[in-house]
């Protein structure tokens, strides 16, 4: 999140303005060449930065660093960093998040320190300590609580690593049934040592490290397993993991709820009119308010995909995505980071990946009951309402009571595609949801948003920033050719002089599983992500992991031994040929593999909405005869037919070859 600073820049045009002042909703900027000082308006410059047309550079080079748009995010740290930022989180939390203090004297924070202490039994810290946690936090978020040991002279631990492993199956192996005994560990340990130590030669031997030393490192490598076994899964929970019970909910943002459910509706094919199947829709709602704060509407699976898809809509600026769509006329004024998400115990809310992205932006997961859907009940009502309002009386609607469809099949009535269905989505929404009263209490979601917004910090955040917390985290070896990744090579003008410098090994990649053009890398000196494309950019030009995996499985049915890119690329060309005779000539497809195909084609709102490309469209429309017209004129045929018969002659002719 980028917060608005006196002193911190803002950059916008390759040009650089230092933040003068910040005097309520007014910000005063001056330009560092000319010295000419302007004023904007707080809304202003946060639309600048959520649409990512500028961005805020901190004046402290260790702020930046941490907390830049380009800085790694938390999921990419070390473990054993990320976990004594946990550690710190507890008491941060209990501060800023629990109690909501604004000052920190020895008088507030001591009390403080010891109900953390006497909750999960853990070392105390002093208020001093505690009060420069709280500032870190304040300024770069969660990654601020991370140990910046990286800048602290030896890096290199002087035990390997191989005897990490030795300590941690040594505390596996205890009963978690029974309180963990550091003693019987260390024996544990020392045994297996031993053992090992037995088969190798004299100069590859394993270091039998000290008691005290086994109990440090014991505690960084495995505190949420030693903990779990101390004083139960449930303490241990709550400790290690975001979970958390929400405060009263005051203001918007304090608290939105996620789900996921599938959409009574059938979509079609906008180029060929067929059934595609029912999307699923991710939503995320504001408690306060009942707003919706995004969504994300597509076939995806529910998945951390689709989640993180839902989650970045709800945090950005929606005036350009609604802009697309005329015949909205009002404005979806959500956008901003949460306090509290309240999600189910499904496991795609249960992932590493979930709750890292989270941490980094500052919220905390709360996890409901088994079962009890009402502990989320305004998103589940959410649901309720669009099936029930928006979709009763549409084209492939889908009953829900058998008696009440008799013999209408929405399959075959379905005649709404994505683009259309996302234009009254958002009619709905907007000019409709937004605008009624929710609950018994009556809230109108555009008036409560909009008389919470003036009074709430909501920190911009770019699309950059959310692209790399919601990348996926992984390690690959900067090799002569660059990186390779899922199978596919990437290389840069900047990996190689990384390389010329001895950065060879285990560097830190994210990829975003939708665009596979690109990779970001850590740059181990700066510490700051940058871009690298892919080397075949015609094969993954707006290719999706899921796309990647799919060609890839044809690939290897059809030669197992070829392996190289030119395969991959000949892999997607005959899958486009099976989708051009198969789906094109026959128009004949079970829904369960059409929602397949539509997963595919990465059909969804604002993306896609035909599982045909623009390639085949050509093809069809030349394909298609012109026929004569009683002017003398000529005009094509209509639909598919010239494409289907001439498919059809080829195939007879082929047939009548086979038999000769």
């Amino acid at each position: 999140m980028s917060k608005i600073t006196v002193g911190d820049f803002f950059i916008r045009n390759k040009r650089q303005f230092e933040i003068k002042s910040v005097d309520g909703s007014t910000i005063q900027i001056e330009d560092v060449i000319s010295l000419i000082i302007t004023e904007l308006s707080y809304t202003e410059m946060a639309d600048l930065i959520f649409r990512g047309e500028a961005q805020i550079v901190s004046s402290k080079p260790k702020v930046e660093k941490i907390s830049g748009d380009n800085a790694r995010d938390f999921s990419s740290y070390p473990e054993a960093s990320k976990q004594v930022a946990l550690y710190r989180w507890k008491f941060v939390k209990k501060v800023l998040v629990d109690k909501r203090l604004t000052k920190f004297s020895p008088k507030r924070l001591e009390p403080v320190i010891d109900e953390v202490v006497a909750e999960y039994n853990v070392e105390s810290v002093s208020w001093r300590t505690l009060k420069r946690w709280v500032d870190r936090y304040k300024n770069m978020g969660m990654r601020g609580l991370i140990p910046l040991t990286e800048l602290k002279g030896n890096r290199e631990s002087r035990v390997p690593e191989e005897t990490d492993s030795y300590i941690y199956d040594a505390l596996m192996k205890l009963s978690k049934k029974e309180r963990v005994s550091y003693h019987t560990a260390y024996t544990k340990f020392k045994d297996s040592v031993l053992i090992e130590n037995s088969t190798r030669a004299d100069d590859v031997q394993l270091p039998l490290i000290t008691y005290q030393s086994f109990i440090k490192r014991a505690g960084r490598l495995a505190p949420y397993d030693i903990m779990v076994a101390q004083i139960g899964k449930q303490k241990a929970d709550i400790l290690f993991s975001t979970q958390g019970k929400a405060e009263r909910i005051t203001k918007i943002l304090d608290r939105a709820e996620i789900d996921h459910t599938t959409l009574d509706l059938f979509i079609i094919d906008e180029y060929l009119r067929l059934p595609l199947g029912r999307p699923t829709v991710t939503a995320v709602l504001d408690r306060k308010s009942r707003s919706i704060l995004g969504v994300y509407i597509g076939f995806e699976p529910p998945s951390f995909l689709s989640i993180s898809k839902a989650v970045k809509n709800a945090i950005l600026d929606k005036t350009a995505l609604i802009a697309e769509y005329p015949s909205v006329k009002g404005k979806w004024h959500c956008r901003g980071v949460f306090t509290y998400i309240a999600t189910d115990v499904g496991k795609d809310f249960m992932s590493t990946m979930f709750e890292e992205s989270m941490l980094d932006l500052g919220t905390t997961i709360v996890k409901n009951p088994v079962k009890k859907p009402w502990y989320k009940g305004a998103v589940e009502s959410y649901f309720k309402t669009l099936n029930q309002t928006l979709l009763d009386d549409k084209p492939g609607k889908v009953f829900a009571n058998l008696f009440d469809s008799n013999d209408y099949n929405p399959e075959k009535n379905g005649v709404i595609s994505m683009t259309t269905f996302m234009e009254i989505f958002y009619i709905w929404l907007v000019d409709i949801y937004h605008c009624t009263p929710k609950g018994e209490d009556k809230v109108i979601p555009n008036i409560s948003w909009l008389e919470d917004e003036v009074n709430v910090d909501t920190d911009p955040v770019s699309p950059e920033r959310l692209n790399i917390i919601f990348s996926e985290n992984d390690t690959r070896d900067n090799r002569s050719k660059g990186i390779t990744i899922n199978t596919l090579w990437y290389s840069s003008d900047a990996l190689t002089k990384l390389r010329q410098i001895g950065y060879i090994k285990d560097l830190n990649v994210k990829t975003n599983r939708e665009d596979l053009s690109r990779i970001k890398v850590l740059n181990p000196i700066s510490k700051e992500f940058f871009d690298v494309p892919a080397v075949d950019q015609e094969y993954t030009q707006n290719l999706t992991l899921h796309q990647h995996d799919i060609i890839k499985r044809y690939r290897n049915k059809c030669a197992a031994d070829n392996t190289d890119e030119l395969s991959l690329a000949q892999a997607r060309l005959r899958i486009e040929e099976i989708i051009e005779k198969e789906i094109v000539l026959n128009r004949k497809l079970k829904i369960s593999a059409s929602k397949r195909l539509s997963r595919y084609r990465n059909i969804e709102g604002g993306g896609n909405s035909s599982v045909v490309s623009e390639e085949q469209k050509a093809k069809i429309e030349a394909a298609q005869p012109k026929i004569p017209t009683t002017d003398g004129a000529s005009k094509k045929s209509s639909g598919l037919e010239g494409l289907v018969k001439e498919l059809e002659k080829s195939r007879a002719a082929n047939k009548e070859q086979n038999s000769d």
